[in-house]
């Protein structure tokens, strides 16, 4: 289990990470989403000792790791840009990672040949780097990775060079290598559907805090802050304009929550057209209809001027809004999340 305690990190006087407080329990895959700049691969690179902690602890396994050095920790490193030797064949590049280990040239064949093996470029491996796909490139960059045995696992952006079609069918294939193998694992990327394909937690970062750790579902669903909602793409995100005990009362009219609020998340996913006669109806222009296969996007304007986005099935063609219809929508109660800014 990996422990990170009130980590706080600067260059420059610039702060760049704030009291980050993280568990990475044994055999887990936890994610670090955010924005470029958010302090991601900072935190990694202090993880992994390539860069030295200012404040705060890091635990492995029951042991501080801020003095032990980089060679000694025994953690593998990915980056997106793979860095394969040109010069080395596919074979030679795996047992590359190995060389540091001081074992056999048969024991270390074997292991190579393993990891190939596991990552389906076993028939690769007289191959030049060079004649390669990205995406075989990646899997080999894993192979190497995974061939010393490590006792975790940093993937910085491992998919980021990739086109959309490769990066989402190898993202179900990296997630079964590294569950078949138990291995704990921190998964770093600025998209959230990568996040969600891959990881078991998600750690959303933004400016150096973490702003909310969980499962992927419970934070899609139910984000804290307007900064997790917009991040994942939810910009259904209304001011509240007032408080009286559970009331809420808003541009959109009066919403019955619990706890505190500075603005609510009228989540898409409980989004549904109702009868104007409904109490809580939401009237509004249809602005936008946009086909997405199986479902159509569709926006909202109210009449304050805020636009809400949610989506019907396209296979009820006879009952989708065009653009221009007034409607009224409603949003279910279990929807409706209290966000702080």
């Amino acid at each position: 289990m990996l422990n990170i305690q009130d980590v706080t990190h600067a260059f420059d006087e610039h702060t760049v990470l704030h009291a980050i407080n993280l568990t990475v329990e044994a055999g887990e895959i936890l994610c670090l989403l955010g924005p470029s700049g958010c302090g991601k691969t900072t935190l990694l690179r202090l993880i992994a000792g390539l860069e030295q902690v200012q404040y705060g602890e890091i635990i492995f396994d029951g042991q501080s790791i801020v003095e032990i050095p980089v060679h000694q920790r025994n953690f593998g490193l990915m980056f997106q840009d793979f860095a394969l030797f040109p010069h080395l064949n596919v074979l030679d590049n795996v047992l590359f990672g190995l060389k540091s280990r001081r074992i056999p040239r048969a024991d270390a064949l074997k292991r190579a040949r393993e990891m190939l093996s596991l990552v389906g470029m076993q028939h690769y491996a007289a191959r030049d780097v060079s004649q390669l796909s990205g995406g075989e490139r990646q899997r080999v960059a894993l192979a190497r990775s995974l061939a010393p045995s490590p006792r975790l696992l940093m993937l910085d952006e491992p998919l980021g060079s990739l086109d959309a079609r490769l990066r989402e069918n190898l993202l179900t294939e990296l997630r079964q290598i590294i569950k078949s193998i138990g291995l704990t694992t921190i998964y770093v990327t600025h998209d959230q559907h990568e996040a969600y394909a891959v990881a078991d937690r998600i750690a959303v970062m933004n400016v150096g805090h973490v702003e909310q750790v969980g499962e992927q579902e419970a934070i899609y669903k139910r984000p804290h802050t307007s900064f997790v909602a917009r991040f994942l793409g939810l910009d259904n995100i209304v001011p509240v304009e007032n408080m009286n005990g559970s009331c809420v009362y808003t541009a959109l009219g009066q919403f019955e929550i619990q706890g505190q609020a500075d603005a609510l998340l009228l989540h898409p996913l409980g989004i549904h057209i109702v009868n104007p006669s409904q109490d809580e109806a939401i009237y509004g222009v249809v602005t936008e209809r946009r086909f997405q296969g199986e479902r159509y996007r569709l926006s909202l304007r109210h009449q304050s001027g805020i636009v809400l986005i949610f989506y019907v099935n396209a296979d009820d063609t006879q009952s989708i809004p065009e653009v221009g219809d007034q409607i009224s929508i409603g949003c279910k109660p279990e929807f409706i999340v209290p966000l702080k800014t």
